[in-house]
């Protein structure tokens, strides 16, 4: 199993992604709506790296505690629900 990192933030809607093997990759999320980036992009590019680079190996996806948050906002923009906290999860 591979290891993937995934960190990213919102504000900005940047993220970066940084495989095991060595390979690291950056980018702009794409918005949802209007103001809204989604967290989507940097999950499929995982993905596709693991396809393209590794034969398709199964994935063990890590999310640093600032792209969980952004998870939890996107969830919560998404869904208009009450506001999770990172630190409850």
């Amino acid at each position: 199993m591979t290891r993937v990192t995934i960190d990213g933030n919102h504000f900005v809607a940047t993220y970066r992604c940084q495989c095991e093997c060595g390979d690291s990759w950056h980018g702009t999320a794409e918005p949802f709506r209007p103001g809204d980036p989604s967290p989507a992009l940097p999950i499929a590019e995982v993905i596709v790296h693991m396809r393209l680079a590794h034969g398709g190996a199964l994935v063990d996806i890590q999310f640093t505690q600032r792209f969980k948050a952004w998870l939890l906002w996107h969830w919560e923009k998404a869904n208009d629900r009450a506001i999770v906290t990172p630190s409850s999860l």
